[in-house]
């Protein structure tokens, strides 16, 4: 069902990616790239073929909850990158990369002892991320997509998704939408009073989730196309290697 609206929102994006949505371009040697959704990319560096890019959307994608209530808190950024390579060059792999780092801190749970009694919490995160490279007259669904899921992560994991089966084309596009979410509720306890006192009192104890993206890079490594020779070239070619073999014959002769 996820996945199910992860394309629907895919696809919905893909058609509002008009000049109201109109973003930033970024050149590079090799190719120009367009946010087609605003301003979540910045380049980092360009040199030797691989251009990497900062994603700002995402780095924003962090969340931290401690709390004595139940709570949850998380969001999603979903972008769609226009890629033209420029003449000469061809974009050859992409790449999305980072680190992920989660905590988990559930309220303890006691064993029960008269007149106490306690309980408790829970504490979760979960990330998904969905990355695609598409042609731009190919529908989405039917294109290599790759899927990166993380739940309940308590640690620092580094990931990586990329398109290395797939051949891409002159100009084409980039989809990457990624998901971000905590939750959590609360332990506690209760003391009963002794026999002839009323009521009984009870207190909580918080819980802790955090989840957040590190770091996240757009990679794109481009190289030079090599040089075709031109209907003209290959008739000069031809012709001299038809000359050659003439002069060799006559020195034979």
């Amino acid at each position: 069902m996820a996945h199910q609206l992860s394309a629907l929102a895919a696809v919905l994006a893909f058609f509002l990616s008009s000049s109201a949505f109109a973003g930033t371009t970024i050149g590079t040697q090799g190719f120009t790239i367009k946010d087609t959704w605003g301003e979540g990319l910045r380049l980092i560096s360009d040199s030797n073929n691989v251009a990497k890019f900062d994603l700002t959307n995402i780095a924003g994608l962090n969340y931290s909850l401690t709390d004595t209530n139940p709570w949850s808190a998380g969001n999603g950024t979903l972008d769609f990158f226009d890629v033209s390579a420029r003449d000469g060059y061809r974009v050859i792999s992409v790449e999305y990369s980072g680190v992920i780092s989660g905590e988990l801190i559930p309220a303890p749970d006691y064993p029960d002892s008269w007149p106490y009694s306690y309980w408790g919490g829970t504490a979760t995160n979960n990330s998904q991320a969905y990355f695609g490279t598409y042609a731009e007259d190919t529908d989405l669904a039917n294109n290599s997509q790759k899927v990166l899921t993380f739940t309940d992560l308590n640690g620092t994991v580094p990931f990586s998704l990329n398109n290395s089966t797939q051949q891409l084309p002159q100009t084409f596009k980039i989809w990457l939408e990624v998901y971000a979410w905590v939750s959590g509720t609360p332990g506690g306890g209760q003391w009963f009073p002794g026999e002839g006192d009323d009521g009984y009192y009870s207190w909580m104890t918080p819980s802790t989730a955090k989840l957040g993206i590190l770091n996240p890079v757009l990679t794109l490594t481009y190289a030079p196309l090599s040089a075709v020779p031109e209907p003209s070239t290959y008739a000069m070619l031809l012709a001299g290697l038809a000359l050659c073999g003439i002069v060799r014959r006559r020195r034979a002769g």
